[in-house]
């Protein structure tokens, strides 16, 4: 029988093999723009929240996290989130804690609450 990953199975329960993520890319790879998205993802913004608070388009957005997810070796936003709260950038609830925090287009960090659109 094929499964729905194309790989031979034989009926039995077989557990799936997933991709290794160590989180242990470079931070001092990324762009200051690409941390401050990383932040903003990782925190559970969707890409047209991110693009509307920093003044960007939506596809500038989505490169940016094709950057992150190709400089860290991330696969999404989950990995992305872990890779923050292991790193410094936010505590588990969402909170930014490095000690200098991205500045958006209005002068002060992005509300952890939710955007007004």
């Amino acid at each position: 029988m094929v499964s729905f990953f194309g790989t031979q199975t034989t009926g039995r329960n077989t557990q799936m093999e997933t991709p290794k993520v160590t989180l242990d890319g470079d931070l001092n790879k990324l762009t200051q723009r690409e941390r401050e998205v990383l932040i903003a993802l990782a925190q559970g913004y969707r890409n047209k929240e991110i693009a509307s608070y920093l003044g960007l388009g939506i596809k500038t957005i989505d490169t940016h996290r094709g950057h992150l997810r190709k400089k860290l070796s991330l696969r999404n936003n989950s990995d992305m989130t872990r890779y923050a709260i292991k790193h410094g950038l936010i505590d588990v609830y969402g909170r930014v804690v490095v000690s200098e925090p991205p500045v958006f287009k209005d002068g002060g960090p992005m509300p952890v609450g939710g955007l007004e659109m």
